[in-house]
Protein backbone atom coordinates (compact mmCIF):
# COMPACT_ATOMS: atom_id res chain seq x y z
CA UNK A 1 0.00 0.00 0.00
CA UNK A 2 1.23 3.52 -0.82
CA UNK A 3 0.86 6.02 2.00
CA UNK A 4 1.36 9.73 1.42
CA UNK A 5 2.34 11.18 4.81
CA UNK A 6 1.74 14.91 5.26
CA UNK A 7 3.71 16.09 8.28
CA UNK A 8 2.10 19.44 9.01
CA UNK A 9 3.90 20.52 12.17
CA UNK A 10 5.96 23.73 11.82
CA UNK A 11 8.77 21.79 13.53
CA UNK A 12 9.36 19.90 10.28
CA UNK A 13 11.78 17.00 10.73
CA UNK A 14 11.91 17.68 14.47
CA UNK A 15 8.20 16.98 14.93
CA UNK A 16 7.18 14.49 17.58
CA UNK A 17 4.18 13.56 15.46
CA UNK A 18 6.50 12.48 12.66
CA UNK A 19 7.80 9.75 14.97
CA UNK A 20 4.51 7.90 14.45
CA UNK A 21 5.23 7.61 10.73
CA UNK A 22 8.78 6.46 11.41
CA UNK A 23 7.52 3.70 13.71
CA UNK A 24 4.95 2.69 11.07
CA UNK A 25 7.70 2.45 8.47
CA UNK A 26 9.47 0.03 10.77
CA UNK A 27 6.34 -1.96 11.64
CA UNK A 28 5.04 -2.23 8.05
CA UNK A 29 8.06 -2.65 5.72
CA UNK A 30 5.79 -4.00 2.97
CA UNK A 31 4.13 -0.57 2.64
CA UNK A 32 5.64 2.51 0.99
CA UNK A 33 5.62 5.69 3.10
CA UNK A 34 6.21 8.87 1.10
CA UNK A 35 6.79 11.63 3.67
CA UNK A 36 6.24 15.31 2.83
CA UNK A 37 6.63 18.34 5.09
CA UNK A 38 3.70 20.70 4.63
CA UNK A 39 4.69 23.36 7.14
CA UNK A 40 3.54 26.38 5.12
CA UNK A 41 0.11 27.70 4.02
CA UNK A 42 0.71 26.47 0.46
CA UNK A 43 0.18 22.95 -0.86
CA UNK A 44 2.96 22.32 -3.42
CA UNK A 45 2.14 20.48 -6.63
CA UNK A 46 4.55 17.64 -5.74
CA UNK A 47 2.49 16.99 -2.60
CA UNK A 48 -0.71 16.89 -4.67
CA UNK A 49 0.93 14.45 -7.12
CA UNK A 50 2.04 12.19 -4.26
CA UNK A 51 -1.41 12.27 -2.66
CA UNK A 52 -3.05 11.49 -5.99
CA UNK A 53 -0.83 8.43 -6.39
CA UNK A 54 -1.34 7.13 -2.85
CA UNK A 55 -3.82 4.62 -1.42
CA UNK A 56 -3.97 6.48 1.90
CA UNK A 57 -3.26 10.12 2.76
CA UNK A 58 -2.09 10.20 6.36
CA UNK A 59 -2.08 13.66 7.94
CA UNK A 60 0.07 14.33 11.01
CA UNK A 61 -0.07 17.49 13.08
CA UNK A 62 0.53 19.09 16.43
CA UNK A 63 -2.07 21.23 18.22
CA UNK A 64 -2.14 25.03 18.40
CA UNK A 65 -4.63 26.56 20.85
CA UNK A 66 -6.96 23.54 20.78
CA UNK A 67 -7.00 23.31 16.99
CA UNK A 68 -4.75 22.82 13.98
CA UNK A 69 -2.46 25.75 13.21
CA UNK A 70 -3.41 28.36 10.62
CA UNK A 71 -0.88 27.19 8.01
CA UNK A 72 -2.49 23.76 8.03
CA UNK A 73 -6.00 25.16 7.52
CA UNK A 74 -4.87 26.90 4.34
CA UNK A 75 -2.90 23.86 3.16
CA UNK A 76 -5.88 21.51 3.60
CA UNK A 77 -8.16 23.76 1.54
CA UNK A 78 -5.59 23.90 -1.25
CA UNK A 79 -5.01 20.15 -1.06
CA UNK A 80 -8.68 19.26 -1.52
CA UNK A 81 -9.18 21.80 -4.32
CA UNK A 82 -6.08 20.66 -6.25
CA UNK A 83 -6.85 16.97 -5.75
CA UNK A 84 -10.37 17.39 -7.09
CA UNK A 85 -9.08 19.32 -10.09
CA UNK A 86 -6.50 16.62 -10.79
CA UNK A 87 -8.58 13.50 -10.12
CA UNK A 88 -12.17 14.51 -10.82
CA UNK A 89 -14.41 11.58 -9.88
CA UNK A 90 -11.27 9.64 -8.94
CA UNK A 91 -11.20 11.52 -5.64
CA UNK A 92 -13.69 8.92 -4.38
CA UNK A 93 -10.92 6.31 -4.44
CA UNK A 94 -8.69 8.29 -2.06
CA UNK A 95 -8.79 7.69 1.68
CA UNK A 96 -7.73 10.03 4.47
CA UNK A 97 -6.70 9.49 8.08
CA UNK A 98 -5.49 11.96 10.71
CA UNK A 99 -3.15 11.50 13.65
CA UNK A 100 -2.18 13.90 16.43
CA UNK A 101 0.34 13.79 19.23
CA UNK A 102 -0.75 15.97 22.09
CA UNK A 103 -2.68 15.47 25.28
CA UNK A 104 -6.10 14.14 24.16
CA UNK A 105 -7.93 16.97 25.87
CA UNK A 106 -6.31 19.43 23.47
CA UNK A 107 -6.85 17.28 20.38
CA UNK A 108 -10.65 17.50 20.35
CA UNK A 109 -10.88 20.79 18.45
CA UNK A 110 -8.32 19.69 15.85
CA UNK A 111 -10.08 16.36 15.31
CA UNK A 112 -13.41 18.07 14.83
CA UNK A 113 -11.92 20.62 12.43
CA UNK A 114 -10.27 18.02 10.17
CA UNK A 115 -13.35 15.78 10.29
CA UNK A 116 -15.56 18.74 9.34
CA UNK A 117 -13.14 19.71 6.54
CA UNK A 118 -13.20 16.20 5.09
CA UNK A 119 -16.97 15.84 5.29
CA UNK A 120 -17.66 19.26 3.79
CA UNK A 121 -15.27 18.43 0.96
CA UNK A 122 -16.95 15.00 0.55
CA UNK A 123 -13.70 13.10 1.09
CA UNK A 124 -13.35 9.50 2.26
CA UNK A 125 -12.20 10.24 5.79
CA UNK A 126 -11.59 7.06 7.79
CA UNK A 127 -9.81 7.30 11.08
CA UNK A 128 -8.55 9.49 13.89
CA UNK A 129 -5.82 8.60 16.33
CA UNK A 130 -4.59 10.62 19.29
CA UNK A 131 -1.29 9.64 20.87
CA UNK A 132 0.32 11.47 23.73
CA UNK A 133 3.71 13.05 23.22
CA UNK A 134 5.55 10.11 24.74
CA UNK A 135 3.11 7.26 24.00
CA UNK A 136 5.49 5.67 21.50
CA UNK A 137 8.06 5.24 24.25
CA UNK A 138 5.70 2.73 25.91
CA UNK A 139 4.71 -0.78 24.81
CA UNK A 140 1.03 0.07 24.96
CA UNK A 141 1.41 3.19 22.82
CA UNK A 142 3.33 1.30 20.13
CA UNK A 143 0.75 -1.48 20.13
CA UNK A 144 -2.04 1.06 19.81
CA UNK A 145 -0.35 2.63 16.78
CA UNK A 146 0.37 -0.75 15.17
CA UNK A 147 -3.17 -2.09 15.57
CA UNK A 148 -4.78 1.22 14.56
CA UNK A 149 -2.90 1.17 11.26
CA UNK A 150 -3.77 -2.48 10.60
CA UNK A 151 -7.43 -1.58 11.25
CA UNK A 152 -7.17 1.35 8.82
CA UNK A 153 -5.63 -0.83 6.10
CA UNK A 154 -8.30 -3.51 6.58
CA UNK A 155 -11.02 -0.87 6.27
CA UNK A 156 -9.62 0.37 2.96
CA UNK A 157 -9.41 -3.20 1.69
CA UNK A 158 -13.03 -3.84 2.66
CA UNK A 159 -14.32 -0.61 1.09
CA UNK A 160 -12.45 -1.26 -2.14
CA UNK A 161 -13.18 -4.94 -2.61
CA UNK A 162 -16.42 -5.47 -0.70
CA UNK A 163 -17.32 -8.86 0.70
CA UNK A 164 -18.25 -9.92 4.22
CA UNK A 165 -15.46 -9.73 6.83
CA UNK A 166 -15.29 -12.81 9.01
CA UNK A 167 -14.02 -12.97 12.58
CA UNK A 168 -10.54 -14.47 12.74
CA UNK A 169 -11.34 -16.39 15.93
CA UNK A 170 -14.36 -17.22 18.03
CA UNK A 171 -16.12 -14.03 19.15
CA UNK A 172 -19.15 -13.49 21.35
CA UNK A 173 -21.60 -10.64 20.74
CA UNK A 174 -23.95 -9.77 23.60
CA UNK A 175 -27.01 -7.73 22.64
CA UNK A 176 -28.85 -5.78 25.34
CA UNK A 177 -32.28 -5.19 23.83
CA UNK A 178 -34.20 -2.31 25.38
CA UNK A 179 -37.76 -3.17 24.29
CA UNK A 180 -37.24 -3.36 20.51
CA UNK A 181 -39.34 -5.89 18.55
CA UNK A 182 -37.87 -9.28 17.69
CA UNK A 183 -37.64 -8.38 13.98
CA UNK A 184 -35.31 -5.45 14.73
CA UNK A 185 -33.08 -7.60 16.92
CA UNK A 186 -32.94 -10.47 14.45
CA UNK A 187 -31.90 -8.08 11.70
CA UNK A 188 -28.72 -7.34 13.65
CA UNK A 189 -28.28 -10.82 15.07
CA UNK A 190 -28.27 -12.36 11.59
CA UNK A 191 -25.58 -9.97 10.35
CA UNK A 192 -23.22 -10.97 13.17
CA UNK A 193 -23.93 -14.67 12.76
CA UNK A 194 -23.14 -14.39 9.03
CA UNK A 195 -19.74 -13.04 10.06
CA UNK A 196 -19.00 -15.98 12.35
CA UNK A 197 -20.00 -14.57 15.75
CA UNK A 198 -21.87 -16.28 18.55
CA UNK A 199 -24.77 -13.99 19.54
CA UNK A 200 -26.62 -13.86 22.87
CA UNK A 201 -29.68 -11.58 23.15
CA UNK A 202 -30.65 -10.24 26.58
CA UNK A 203 -34.13 -8.69 26.60
CA UNK A 204 -34.22 -6.08 29.34
CA UNK A 205 -38.03 -6.32 29.54
CA UNK A 206 -37.73 -9.88 30.90
CA UNK A 207 -35.72 -8.83 33.97
CA UNK A 208 -36.45 -7.05 37.24
CA UNK A 209 -34.27 -3.91 37.44
CA UNK A 210 -34.79 -1.66 40.45
CA UNK A 211 -33.61 1.97 40.59
CA UNK A 212 -30.39 2.85 42.42
CA UNK A 213 -30.77 4.15 45.98
CA UNK A 214 -27.29 5.76 46.09
CA UNK A 215 -26.06 3.87 49.15
CA UNK A 216 -22.47 3.68 47.76
CA UNK A 217 -21.97 0.11 48.99
CA UNK A 218 -20.86 -0.90 45.50
CA UNK A 219 -18.02 1.62 45.75
CA UNK A 220 -16.65 -0.31 48.70
CA UNK A 221 -17.10 -3.95 47.71
CA UNK A 222 -18.38 -3.84 44.12
CA UNK A 223 -21.48 -5.69 45.22
CA UNK A 224 -24.83 -3.95 44.93
CA UNK A 225 -27.12 -4.21 47.98
CA UNK A 226 -30.29 -4.22 45.87
CA UNK A 227 -31.86 -7.63 45.34
CA UNK A 228 -33.01 -8.04 41.75
CA UNK A 229 -31.81 -9.33 38.37
CA UNK A 230 -28.99 -6.83 37.74
CA UNK A 231 -26.23 -9.31 38.71
CA UNK A 232 -27.69 -11.93 36.38
CA UNK A 233 -27.82 -9.42 33.51
CA UNK A 234 -24.24 -8.29 34.16
CA UNK A 235 -22.90 -11.83 34.23
CA UNK A 236 -24.77 -12.84 31.10
CA UNK A 237 -23.68 -9.75 29.18
CA UNK A 238 -20.13 -9.49 30.42
CA UNK A 239 -18.69 -12.98 30.73
CA UNK A 240 -16.51 -13.80 27.70
CA UNK A 241 -18.09 -10.98 25.68
CA UNK A 242 -16.08 -9.39 22.88
CA UNK A 243 -18.74 -6.92 21.71
CA UNK A 244 -21.53 -5.49 23.85
CA UNK A 245 -24.26 -4.07 21.62
CA UNK A 246 -27.11 -1.96 23.00
CA UNK A 247 -30.36 -1.50 21.08
CA UNK A 248 -33.38 0.65 21.90
CA UNK A 249 -35.70 3.52 20.96
CA UNK A 250 -34.18 6.98 21.31
CA UNK A 251 -36.30 9.73 22.86
CA UNK A 252 -35.17 12.98 24.49
CA UNK A 253 -31.56 11.93 24.20
CA UNK A 254 -31.95 8.67 26.14
CA UNK A 255 -33.36 5.18 25.88
CA UNK A 256 -36.07 3.94 28.27
CA UNK A 257 -36.28 4.71 31.99
CA UNK A 258 -35.61 1.04 32.71
CA UNK A 259 -32.42 1.22 30.65
CA UNK A 260 -31.39 4.22 32.73
CA UNK A 261 -32.08 2.19 35.89
CA UNK A 262 -29.62 -0.35 34.50
CA UNK A 263 -26.91 2.21 33.74
CA UNK A 264 -27.42 3.94 37.11
CA UNK A 265 -26.82 0.59 38.76
CA UNK A 266 -24.03 -0.10 36.29
CA UNK A 267 -21.81 2.42 38.10
CA UNK A 268 -20.44 -0.55 40.03
CA UNK A 269 -19.07 -1.96 36.76
CA UNK A 270 -17.63 1.21 35.29
CA UNK A 271 -14.71 2.30 37.43
CA UNK A 272 -11.20 1.09 38.24
CA UNK A 273 -10.34 -2.49 37.49
CA UNK A 274 -12.85 -3.27 34.73
CA UNK A 275 -11.05 -1.82 31.72
CA UNK A 276 -9.99 -3.24 28.35
CA UNK A 277 -12.91 -5.59 28.22
CA UNK A 278 -15.39 -4.95 25.40
CA UNK A 279 -16.00 -3.27 22.14
CA UNK A 280 -19.21 -1.28 22.58
CA UNK A 281 -21.71 -0.09 19.99
CA UNK A 282 -25.27 1.22 20.16
CA UNK A 283 -27.93 0.99 17.44
CA UNK A 284 -31.09 3.03 17.98
CA UNK A 285 -34.49 3.54 16.40
CA UNK A 286 -36.36 6.84 16.55
CA UNK A 287 -39.82 8.17 15.73
CA UNK A 288 -39.00 11.75 16.72
CA UNK A 289 -39.17 14.62 14.26
CA UNK A 290 -35.92 15.14 12.31
CA UNK A 291 -34.62 18.13 14.30
CA UNK A 292 -35.49 16.53 17.66
CA UNK A 293 -34.04 13.26 16.44
CA UNK A 294 -30.71 14.85 15.57
CA UNK A 295 -30.60 16.66 18.90
CA UNK A 296 -31.36 13.41 20.72
CA UNK A 297 -28.61 11.59 18.84
CA UNK A 298 -26.06 14.31 19.63
CA UNK A 299 -26.91 14.27 23.34
CA UNK A 300 -26.99 10.48 23.57
CA UNK A 301 -23.74 10.02 21.62
CA UNK A 302 -21.96 12.48 23.95
CA UNK A 303 -23.30 10.63 26.99
CA UNK A 304 -22.22 7.29 25.51
CA UNK A 305 -18.74 8.60 24.78
CA UNK A 306 -18.40 9.73 28.38
CA UNK A 307 -19.62 6.39 29.72
CA UNK A 308 -17.21 4.51 27.44
CA UNK A 309 -14.43 6.83 28.59
CA UNK A 310 -14.59 5.30 32.06
CA UNK A 311 -12.05 2.53 31.68
CA UNK A 312 -10.71 1.44 28.32
CA UNK A 313 -13.63 -0.07 26.42
CA UNK A 314 -13.55 0.62 22.69
CA UNK A 315 -16.56 2.76 21.78
CA UNK A 316 -17.33 1.91 18.14
CA UNK A 317 -20.08 4.53 17.97
CA UNK A 318 -23.82 5.17 18.19
CA UNK A 319 -25.89 4.92 15.02
CA UNK A 320 -29.49 4.97 13.79
CA UNK A 321 -30.84 1.70 12.41
CA UNK A 322 -34.33 3.10 11.78
CA UNK A 323 -35.79 6.62 11.61
CA UNK A 324 -39.54 6.92 11.15
CA UNK A 325 -40.46 4.36 8.50
CA UNK A 326 -36.96 4.25 6.99
CA UNK A 327 -34.61 1.36 7.69
CA UNK A 328 -30.96 2.36 7.50
CA UNK A 329 -28.23 0.14 6.10
CA UNK A 330 -26.18 -0.84 9.16
CA UNK A 331 -23.86 -3.28 7.39
CA UNK A 332 -20.94 -0.81 7.46
CA UNK A 333 -21.25 -0.40 11.23
CA UNK A 334 -21.36 -4.14 11.81
CA UNK A 335 -18.38 -4.72 9.50
CA UNK A 336 -16.44 -2.02 11.33
CA UNK A 337 -16.86 -3.77 14.67
CA UNK A 338 -15.64 -7.03 13.10
CA UNK A 339 -12.44 -5.25 12.02
CA UNK A 340 -12.08 -3.74 15.50
CA UNK A 341 -12.34 -7.17 17.11
CA UNK A 342 -10.05 -8.81 14.55
CA UNK A 343 -7.36 -6.20 15.19
CA UNK A 344 -7.77 -6.36 18.99
CA UNK A 345 -7.97 -2.58 19.22
CA UNK A 346 -7.64 -1.13 22.68
CA UNK A 347 -9.94 1.68 23.72
CA UNK A 348 -8.89 5.05 22.33
CA UNK A 349 -7.84 7.45 25.06
CA UNK A 350 -9.76 10.71 24.92
CA UNK A 351 -10.83 13.73 26.94
CA UNK A 352 -13.47 11.75 28.80
CA UNK A 353 -11.22 8.87 29.81
CA UNK A 354 -8.49 11.27 30.86
CA UNK A 355 -10.71 13.56 32.93
CA UNK A 356 -13.00 10.90 34.35
CA UNK A 357 -10.22 8.57 35.40
CA UNK A 358 -8.29 11.49 36.85
CA UNK A 359 -11.33 12.43 38.88
CA UNK A 360 -11.91 8.84 40.02
CA UNK A 361 -8.27 8.65 41.07
CA UNK A 362 -8.69 11.82 43.13
CA UNK A 363 -11.85 10.48 44.76
CA UNK A 364 -10.22 7.14 45.50
CA UNK A 365 -7.34 8.97 47.18
CA UNK A 366 -9.70 11.07 49.30
CA UNK A 367 -11.99 8.14 50.12
CA UNK A 368 -9.43 5.34 50.23
CA UNK A 369 -10.94 3.75 53.36
CA UNK A 370 -14.34 3.67 51.65
CA UNK A 371 -13.11 2.50 48.22
CA UNK A 372 -10.13 0.21 48.92
CA UNK A 373 -10.22 -1.68 45.60
CA UNK A 374 -10.34 1.51 43.56
CA UNK A 375 -7.55 3.05 45.60
CA UNK A 376 -5.38 -0.06 45.22
CA UNK A 377 -5.98 -0.08 41.47
CA UNK A 378 -5.04 3.56 40.91
CA UNK A 379 -2.06 3.30 43.24
CA UNK A 380 -0.77 0.21 41.44
CA UNK A 381 -1.28 1.95 38.13
CA UNK A 382 0.95 4.83 39.23
CA UNK A 383 -1.61 7.62 39.54
CA UNK A 384 -0.17 8.93 42.80
CA UNK A 385 3.45 9.17 41.73
CA UNK A 386 4.89 12.64 41.05
CA UNK A 387 5.16 13.68 37.42
CA UNK A 388 8.75 13.03 36.22
CA UNK A 389 10.82 15.92 34.91
CA UNK A 390 12.10 15.72 31.35
CA UNK A 391 15.80 16.55 31.60
CA UNK A 392 16.31 16.43 27.82
CA UNK A 393 15.03 19.96 27.31
CA UNK A 394 16.47 23.40 27.99
CA UNK A 395 15.25 26.96 28.38
CA UNK A 396 14.29 28.43 24.99
CA UNK A 397 14.41 32.08 23.94
CA UNK A 398 14.96 31.86 20.17
CA UNK A 399 14.23 29.63 17.19
CA UNK A 400 17.65 27.99 17.29
CA UNK A 401 17.15 27.04 20.95
CA UNK A 402 13.73 25.62 20.18
CA UNK A 403 15.11 23.45 17.38
CA UNK A 404 17.87 22.15 19.62
CA UNK A 405 15.38 21.33 22.40
CA UNK A 406 13.19 19.38 19.96
CA UNK A 407 16.19 17.42 18.67
CA UNK A 408 17.15 16.46 22.20
CA UNK A 409 13.67 15.08 22.84
CA UNK A 410 13.83 12.94 19.70
CA UNK A 411 16.85 10.94 20.84
CA UNK A 412 14.61 8.79 23.08
CA UNK A 413 12.50 7.81 20.04
CA UNK A 414 15.54 6.74 18.05
CA UNK A 415 16.58 4.49 20.93
CA UNK A 416 13.07 3.03 21.24
CA UNK A 417 12.92 2.16 17.53
CA UNK A 418 16.28 0.42 17.78
CA UNK A 419 14.99 -1.71 20.65
CA UNK A 420 11.54 -2.66 19.44
CA UNK A 421 12.37 -4.33 16.13
CA UNK A 422 9.85 -4.82 13.33
CA UNK A 423 6.81 -5.67 15.47
CA UNK A 424 5.83 -4.24 18.85
CA UNK A 425 4.74 -6.41 21.75
CA UNK A 426 1.12 -7.40 21.11
CA UNK A 427 -1.54 -8.40 23.64
CA UNK A 428 -5.05 -9.81 23.36
CA UNK A 429 -8.25 -8.46 24.76
CA UNK A 430 -9.63 -10.28 27.83
CA UNK A 431 -7.14 -13.14 27.98
CA UNK A 432 -6.79 -12.89 31.75
CA UNK A 433 -10.49 -13.18 32.52
CA UNK A 434 -11.66 -15.59 29.83
CA UNK A 435 -14.05 -18.09 31.40
CA UNK A 436 -14.32 -16.12 34.63
CA UNK A 437 -17.68 -14.80 35.79
CA UNK A 438 -17.89 -11.09 35.01
CA UNK A 439 -18.94 -10.36 38.58
CA UNK A 440 -16.05 -12.42 39.93
CA UNK A 441 -13.66 -10.43 37.78
CA UNK A 442 -15.32 -7.19 38.81
CA UNK A 443 -15.09 -7.86 42.51
CA UNK A 444 -11.52 -8.98 42.28
CA UNK A 445 -10.53 -5.94 40.26
CA UNK A 446 -7.28 -5.30 38.48
CA UNK A 447 -5.43 -3.98 41.51
CA UNK A 448 -2.98 -6.89 41.30
CA UNK A 449 -2.09 -6.12 37.69
CA UNK A 450 1.29 -4.60 36.95
CA UNK A 451 2.30 -2.09 34.34
CA UNK A 452 1.36 1.43 33.45
CA UNK A 453 -1.24 2.58 30.96
CA UNK A 454 0.30 5.88 29.90
CA UNK A 455 0.42 9.39 31.35
CA UNK A 456 -2.27 11.91 32.26
CA UNK A 457 -3.27 15.30 33.66
CA UNK A 458 -3.06 17.28 36.87
CA UNK A 459 -1.23 16.69 40.09
CA UNK A 460 -1.10 12.92 39.63
CA UNK A 461 1.41 11.38 37.25
CA UNK A 462 1.65 7.81 36.02
CA UNK A 463 4.92 5.97 36.11
CA UNK A 464 6.97 5.85 32.95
Amino acid sequence: MKICVLSCSPKGENSLGLQSAKFLQQFYPEDVFDIHFTTKPDCPDEVVDAAADADLILILSSIFHLNVHGQMMSMLDQLSAKLKAKLGDGIDKKYFAYMTSSNFLYDIGAHKYVTHWARSEKLNFLRLLSLKDESLLTEQGREELYRWFAYTKDTIELLRNGGVPKVTEKRKVSILNDHLPEASVNRVKNLYEERGCEVDVVNLSEYDVKPCNACFACYSNRTCCMKDDVPAIADRLGTNTDLMLTMGTLKRGMLSQKFKFWTDRHVQFGRAGTSDEFVRMTLVESDEEPLERQQSMTEFAQWEEAINGIGRDYGAGTYFMRTGDEEIDITRYVDDTILIMNNELVGPRNVFSECLNTRFAELAHLLQFMVPLDYAHFKKDGYYKPMPINTNVRYVNDVKGGIMSCKMRLSAYDMARAEVGSTPKLTKRRTKYKGMSYLEHLRKGDAEDSGSKGGFLGLFGKKK
